[in-house]
């Protein structure tokens, strides 16, 4: 998914059962959206999102946290993870 953001396009999330299928996605996303500015908040734990992000010329401008309260009980996998999105996307 790429939505219209406040100051940029922004991409995620993205979830893909392998880094090839990840990779790809996320490709066709920014190949559509050339000559855009885009906001992708990449797992750093998925080290093919961020080998493709920085190969697309995307540079770290922040890094996020996941915080829980009590027992994690659904963790996710970083690796199916390639592009987050934040809570306004319900």
């Amino acid at each position: 998914m790429i939505r219209a953001g406040s100051q940029a396009l922004c991409l995620g999330p993205v979830v893909a059962g392998s880094a090839d299928a990840g990779v790809r996605l996320v490709e066709a996303l920014v190949a559509q959206n050339t000559g855009q500015m885009i906001f992708w908040d990449v797992p750093d734990q998925n080290d093919a999102a961020v080998k493709c992000a920085k190969e697309h010329g995307f540079t770290a401008q922040r890094t996020l946290t996941r915080m829980y309260l009590g027992q994690n009980s659904t963790p996710g996998d970083p690796q199916k993870q390639f592009a987050l999105a934040g809570p306004e996307t319900g």
